[in-house]
This record gives structure tokens, sequence and C-alpha cells, in this order.
């Protein structure tokens, strides 16, 4: 295989732009000599459909691979098809498997499989409201993850899965760490929104005001359950 062309590919896929770099994964797949080779192409061909929204195209690909070779990526990329495909719980268990099953990947490398699972499935989790289930594989991808949006985003779920769990110090510590520098940042205005939670259940009430009142400030004006959500929760505040 072209292990440069390879490389080019994914950091294609890895810069966004993802069309480019499913074909060029389709041209690595027909230029291959061997079925390993094959197999791999069009596992990360699978996986850049599944990134651009094909879900039906990626799991056709990711069944072709699959004749050629399995591995952690190839299972890795059938459990985040199938969270595309609606079938959550048997998702929770193939990342559940991974994890139990791949635990030599728990490390700063091998494109950070581990950590992705655990990520994965913590966000899976809480999706399905499971918060106390969803703290163990969270708090496992924070170990591993390095600085950045994706550790911000990693803090935000576990903020609000304390505050549901009602460790509220716990849950104040993860949403402030999750705080993106640009207020108009998406996860600014859910991570405002939850510190009001936490700041009127300790009866802080002046804090949780200002956050409420944040967050209210940079709502898009599309997202009318936020702001309803928000509104309510000012009006309960004791004057």
């Amino acid at each position: 295989m072209d292990f440069e062309r390879f490389d080019r590919a994914s950091a294609l896929c890895d810069s966004g732009e993802t069309e480019e770099s499913m074909r060029e994964f389709e041209a690595l797949a027909l230029q291959a000599t061997n079925d390993d080779e094959r197999g791999l192409a069009i596992h990360y061909q699978a996986n850049s459909a599944l990134l651009l929204g094909r879900v039906k195209e990626a799991r056709k690909l990711w069944l072709r691979a699959t004749t050629m070779g399995t591995g952690p990526f190839s299972d890795a990329l059938d459990a985040r098809l199938c969270i595309a495909e609606g079938r959550s719980e048997e998702a929770v268990q193939k990342l559940t498997t991974f994890l139990r099953t791949y635990v030599e990947l728990r490390s700063p490398g091998n494109w950070n499989a581990y950590a992705d699972a655990q990520r994965d499935l913590g966000r899976l989790l809480f999706n399905l409201e499971r918060f106390p289930e969803a703290l163990g594989p969270l708090n496992g991808a924070l170990e591993l993850a390095e600085e950045g949006d994706r550790r911000k985003e990693i803090c935000f779920y576990l903020g609000v899965c304390h505050y549901f769990d009602g460790k509220l110090e716990e849950a104040e510590t993860k949403l402030i760490e999750s705080l993106p520098a640009d207020r108009s940042d998406q996860w600014w205005v859910h991570a405002q929104f939850y510190l009001g939670c936490v700041y009127y259940k300790q009866r802080s009430y002046l804090k949780a005001r200002w956050s409420f009142e944040a967050s209210l400030s940079f709502i898009d004006d599309s997202d009318t359950e936020l702001k309803e959500k928000v509104l309510k929760w000012l009006a309960a505040i004791p004057l």
C-alpha cells in the first residue's frame, strides 16, 4: 500500500475534507495488492461515508471490508454505525465489549481508539439519560484527552451527569472547566444554563441569575426550547 497517500487521505479526513478523503481511500482500495490492504482502505472509506452522514453506504462498505479482515478499528466503527442507525442498546453493548477487549489500546496513541470508544459510550449513555452509568466512560476518556475542544466537551457531559446525580460541587467544577472562550459558542450557552441550575440548587441565587441571564443573552434564536427553560428557571428565583 502507498502509506504516504494513506496518511494524506487520513489528514484530509481530519481537516474536514471528507469527500476528498473518501475518494482517496477508494483509490487506495482499487490499488491494493492483497485483502489486508484492501480491507483497511475500505474500512476508512466507510468511516468517511459515516462522517458525511451516508449511513447506509457506510454500512455496506463496512460489511464489504469485514470479509477481508476485522480488528479494533472495524469493531469501533461498527458500534458508531449502530449509533447512527438508531440501535442504541446494541451500540452500548458493542462499545462495552470493545473497552473490555482492547484494554491494551488505553494509551495516547493508537488513533486514541480507547479514548474515542469511552467518549462514544459516555455520550451515548448521556443521551439515553443514564447519567450515573455515563460517568465511568466519560472520566476514562477525560484521563486520555488532551487540552482543547474535545476535553471541554467531555467536561460538559461530566458536569451535567454530576448535576443529575446530585453531586453539585463536582458538577460546578466540570461545567466551569468546559466553558469555551467564545461566548457565542453554543457549548458556552448550555454550560451556563446548567451552571445556573447548579447554583439554584445550592441556593446561590445571585450566581444562578447571572448564569441564566448570560445564557439567555447568547442563545440562538432558533433554540426556543432552551430559551423557555431558561425563562422558567429565572422566574423561579426568589426576589
